[in-house]
């Protein structure tokens, strides 16, 4: 049974890292094309309305879309899922961090009357030694005070990575990656499968009822399998990836559903019926 508490800590971890960001729920709904009900629901700590391979998919989107590391925040969550106490306490402490109102450091200056203090003895070389170490220090204080008061220099503008150059440094332009097999037999007449996403597409594959991968596709990108009879996809967001069977291209007769099991075999591509839960988890 999931710790309430800890996964409670990892939901306010999570928006508090969105907001220091100023990156809205919206803006993350545009570029990850996630609900925004899904996003409400993941940062109110309800991580039950969607399967479990959506609610890692969704976190890892949003890690990336905010400029987190994604494979740091996807082992706080399977650390607070787990319930451990140790992840409360750092989350916490990362929260209570990112609140705390941001201060400048104030150059505090203090001054020296040598005037004032007890010499022991008359030499000379006390004075001397005083005069070494004030002299430039007060040459310091004018300097700043001159820079920050009378100066009217251009004011240094910062300029904000866009959301669009974020996600390219984490996209491929073009990607084909192969299914490893090298432990499965295949025949002459294997199903070849190439799946191409037109949007970002999470799936879950299983290949001839023994082997199971999960993978997310972003525009452009390709992925291939390979089986002996049969396959069955747990696919988000269905209507933005095509399907190649054996180099010839097919599709399914309604692609209304965002979220849809489809079979494939040598019969062709339908769509089966979804129960709304992932019963693998």
């Amino acid at each position: 049974m999931m710790d309430n508490l800890s996964l409670q800590k990892f939901a306010q971890f999570l928006k508090q890292s969105r907001e220091d960001h100023e990156v809205t729920l919206e803006q993350i709904s545009k570029r990850t094309k996630i609900d925004i009900k899904y996003l409400k629901a993941l940062e109110e700590g309800d991580f039950s309305v969607m399967p479990e391979v959506y609610v890692r998919a969704f976190i890892k989107s949003i890690a990336e879309t905010i400029g987190l590391n994604p494979e740091h925040v996807l082992a706080k969550y399977e650390t607070a899922k787990k319930g451990e106490s140790k992840v409360a306490e750092d989350l916490n402490e990362k929260v209570e961090e990112l609140q705390k109102p941001k201060t400048e450091n104030k150059l505090e200056f203090v001054s020296t009357n040598l005037s004032d203090q007890k010499q022991s003895s008359p030499d000379n070389s006390i004075y001397i030694k005083y005069m070494y170490i004030a002299v430039p220090f007060l040459l310091i204080v004018l300097v700043t005070a001159y820079f920050l008061f009378f100066s009217s220099g251009e004011k240094v503008i910062v300029k904000e990575t866009s959301f669009d150059e974020i996600l390219s440094t984490e996209r491929e332009r073009y990607k084909l990656t192969t299914e490893d097999s090298s432990s499965v037999f295949y025949s002459g007449d294997s199903l070849n499968l190439v799946l191409t996403a037109r949007d970002t597409v999470w799936i879950r594959a299983l290949i001839d009822d023994v082997r199971q991968t999960e993978f997310l596709l972003r525009p452009t990108e390709m992925k291939r399998l390979i089986a002996n009879s049969n396959y069955k996809l747990l696919i988000g967001n269905l209507p933005g990836i095509e399907f190649s069977l054996n180099n010839n291209n097919i599709s399914l007769d309604s692609l209304s559903n965002v979220v849809g099991n489809v079979l494939i075999d040598r019969e062709g591509i339908r769509l089966l019926k979804f129960s709304g839960r992932d019963e693998a988890n």
